[in-house]
């Protein structure tokens, strides 16, 4: 006798049990099971400061949750070319992702004229822990987690 699990269906980083309607995700509706999907990093520079502050809490991944593809690690690295800043703080709090967006990001992170300092707030892994080594001042708490590379 065979055992049939249920379809699995990857939403942002969580595991529904049960195959969800697409057109109602892009609503919004669900019965409230969906959540609005968010991307997994945000950039904030406040216009009077010269420092920014960029949040990887999330799986770094090539596609975008969206279809304009606003919200995939190509953008990020567009912004990152983009900001005027003196200093950058890069918190992570991540599982990791895609290498090859993890390298870019990296690379962009080491090539742009600010002071980067990198912050494992949680988890740095596999991916997250090559963007984590791009700091020029890196930075881990007691309770935090690198995995090594």
């Amino acid at each position: 006798m065979s055992r049939r699990t249920p379809p699995r269906i990857l939403l942002t980083s969580q595991w529904i049990q049960q195959p969800v309607n697409k057109a109602n995700i892009e609503k919004g509706g669900e019965s409230g099971k969906v959540k609005e999907q968010k991307r997994f990093f945000q950039l904030v520079k406040d216009e009077n400061s010269d420092t920014a502050d960029l949040y990887i809490f999330g799986d770094i991944c090539a596609w975008a949750y969206t279809p304009a593809g606003e919200q995939s690690g190509f953008t990020l690295v567009n912004q990152l070319e983009q900001l005027e800043a003196k200093n950058i703080n890069v918190h992570i709090n991540s599982y990791g992702g895609d290498v090859s967006e993890g390298l870019a990001i990296y690379n962009t992170l080491k090539n742009h004229k600010a002071n980067i300092t990198t912050i494992c707030d949680g988890f740095a892994c596999s991916a997250a822990s090559i963007v984590f080594m791009a700091g020029d001042k890196i930075e881990i708490g007691r309770a935090s987690f690198r995995e090594r590379v």
